[in-house]
């Protein structure tokens, strides 16, 4: 599958296969219009709800919004290593409790997602009505209390878990 990207404040576009078999919201650039963040050959992840599929010829397309677009992953997609788009934020989350207070073990499903983690990289920030960029105020290495909800999560390579979200879904900075 192919994603085209489209941006609707100045109607660029990218065009991306998805040619990852185990990242279902992924692909690479492979076409980017004028005035466009990506360029042709990086590699994205995306909302998996995100976009409109549609079939050019044989190709299978998604037609993606600028704001769909999580984040840009190196060759090795790892997701330790994104760079995240717009106003998010790529955060490690801090490791789930393997049992109660009481010493009750928990299974994997019985944990409790962890809401806070550590600020891994940060977005340019969120172009404002002006077209002037704001950046995202949250420091890479702080620690952050997210809302319950939040984000796309993603597995690291050595079972970290990571979680990007958009700033607005920071409920407090803590350190």
């Amino acid at each position: 599958m192919k994603v085209v990207y489209e941006d609707n404040s100045s109607g660029t576009s990218i065009l991306l296969p998805q040619n990852i078999k185990n990242l279902p919201t992924g692909g690479e650039v492979t076409g980017a219009g004028k005035g466009s963040a990506l360029s042709v050959g990086d590699k994205v992840l995306y909302s998996k709800f995100a976009g409109t599929e549609v079939m050019v010829g044989v190709d299978d397309y998604v037609i993606l919004k600028e704001t769909d677009v999580i984040g840009v992953v190196p060759d090795s997609f790892r997701i330790k290593d994104m760079k995240p788009q717009g106003a998010r934020l790529l955060v490690e989350l801090e490791k789930a409790e393997d049992s109660t207070a009481g010493g009750v073990l928990l299974t994997e499903s019985a944990k409790e997602k962890p809401s806070t983690g550590k600020v891994v990289a940060v977005g340019p920030g969120q172009k404002g009505e002006d077209d002037e960029v704001e950046p995202v105020d949250i420091p890479v290495g702080a620690t952050v209390l997210l809302t319950k909800y939040a984000g796309s999560e993603f597995d690291g390579d050595d079972g970290e878990k990571f979680i990007v979200v958009q700033e607005s879904e920071v409920i407090a900075v803590l350190e």
